[in-house]
């Protein structure tokens, strides 16, 4: 009995760059950072932070733990801002929200002509 030998095959693959292997849960938080228009998950976190979203926030978008979302930060080197911060920024909006409400109650478009009706009175 004669074994020939495997045939060669003329293709090869070539890696130039690099690549990584990311599993299903990855592959759907990659796939909504996409969808947002954004080039990847990193620069999805990376401005969503900026935003000052805190890592609660994008739990809730993202629909997975804070506690993963806190490791995904870290291994993409962003840091959140401060508690403080967020709940500050959430406080301003809250009260912008109310105050302009309470113009439109009182019949001004916005709560800037409300504002600026009170400045000239």
């Amino acid at each position: 009995m004669y074994n020939a030998p495997p045939a060669q095959t003329p293709r090869r693959l070539s890696i130039i760059g690099g690549f990584a292997v990311i599993d299903q849960p990855q592959r759907r938080l990659y796939d909504h950072a996409r969808a947002q228009w954004f080039a990847d998950l990193g620069s999805y976190l990376q401005t969503r932070c900026q935003q000052q979203a805190s890592p609660a926030q994008l739990a809730s978008e993202l629909d997975i733990t804070t506690a993963v979302v806190r490791r995904m930060l870290d291994s993409a080197g962003v840091t959140p801002s401060p508690r403080q911060v967020t709940a500050a920024r959430r406080r301003r909006t809250t009260t912008g929200q109310h105050l302009a409400a309470r113009a439109a109650e009182l019949g001004f478009p916005a709560l800037q002509a409300y504002l600026a009706d009170r400045a000239v009175t």
